[in-house]
This record gives structure tokens, sequence and C-alpha cells, in this order.
């Protein structure tokens, strides 16, 4: 009954994951469109700092994309994720958003209803973060959604093609007086763009840690 009373009021139609993804193009093209981002990647500005290195596992969830982003019935199945994502700022717009490079290979092992799993990914993205929280001084936290291409090395589900989207979603934590070590939390998206190039639907809710240097 309790599972019933949170799907009927928080299940997210389709239109909410069509929303974020617009929402990442308009503030990329914004940023973009800005004097300063602009000059201060022309000028190299942040290119000898700004890296950071998160290593992450997760597990596999049969719930679509955006629903996966409510995970109050999580539905996960015995298929698992490890991570590694190297990423680097190139810009920084009035220091609370900032844009991001990142690569990332994933492993990924187990079991689901479909059989094993034992696979890779590839994936390259843009990420936009958010890092001005006004409660900043008790607890560090960033916001940030990404947009990128992901290749895996087979096909999962209903999907058609290795290369498809990648979306993620994720939150980070660190304290006020050490910054560079934090917790992330991430979802991780993969699909066809509700078959914009192609079909697909998997999504994984992972947990890590994310040393920025």
């Amino acid at each position: 009954m309790l599972r019933r009373w949170f799907q009927d009021r928080f299940e997210m139609p389709k239109a909410v994951g069509q929303k974020l993804r617009i929402l990442f193009l308009f503030t990329l093209f914004s940023l973009f469109g800005s004097d300063t981002l602009l000059a201060e990647i022309k000028e190299g500005a942040h290119f000898e700092k700004g890296w950071s290195f998160s290593l992450y596992g997760g597990i596999y969830t049969s719930k679509p994309f955006p629903n996966a982003l409510w995970p109050s019935t999580p539905e996960v199945e015995e298929e698992y994720f490890l991570g590694v994502a190297v990423a680097k700022k190139i810009a920084e717009w009035r220091e609370f958003l900032s844009l991001e490079v990142e690569g990332i290979f994933a492993k990924h092992y187990g079991e689901n209803m479909e059989g094993k799993q034992d696979y890779e990914e590839y994936v390259g993205a843009l990420i936009i973060r958010y890092q001005a929280f006004p409660w900043e001084k008790y607890l560090k936290n960033t916001l940030a959604i990404g947009h990128g291409y992901s290749y895996a090395t087979r096909l999962l589900g209903d999907e058609n093609k290795n290369g498809l989207f990648f979306f993620m979603v994720e939150v980070t934590f660190a304290l006020p007086f050490y910054q560079d070590l934090g917790l992330v939390c991430r979802i991780h998206h993969r699909s066809g763009g509700d078959g914009f190039i192609g079909r697909g639907d998997t999504n994984f809710y992972t947990l890590g840690l994310r040393y920025q240097f």
C-alpha cells in the first residue's frame, strides 16, 4: 500500500527527462554566450588546476528515466557498476557555476533479468556544476548535470546501438574545512534520447568518492 502511495504521487512523466535535457542545453548555450566565460576559455584560465578524480560504484535499476530520480521504490537488480571518472574544470562563471569536461570508464558485471552481464562502457561528457549553496559554511554541496556520449561493448535491454546518449544528475557532499575530498551520489543514465539516436533506457544508482586537485 505504501509503495502504491509513493508511485501514485511521485511517478514522473517522461516529459521531465526531456525538460532536464533542455535545461542542460539552455544553461550550456547561455554560458557560452557569456563574454566572460569565452574569455576564460580562450585565455586558458583554470587549466593548471580544477581537476577531479571520482571512484564510484552502484547498482542497476529497472525504473526508466526520469522515474529513477525518485528512488522511493528503487526496483534494483543484481547488475553492478564500477566507474572511474576524471574531470577538468574549463571555465567558471561568477564563482557559482562551472563547466567541466569528463571522461568515464565503467565496468558492468553481475546478473539481471536478461542474464549474466559482463561488459565495459566509455563515456565523454560536458558537466555544468552549481557550487554556491547558502549553507556552505556548514556543509559544502555541489549539484551537477551532465550530457554526453556513451559507448558500451554490448547491448542491454531494448538498446539497438552501442553508442547512445549519456546523462547524469549528481550531488556531492564535503566538509567545509576539507573540500578536496567528498562523497558523490550520481544517477548514471544511458539512452537513445527517446528515439532521437536510438532505443534504450538504462539507469544506475551510484555512490563513491570525489577528490579535487
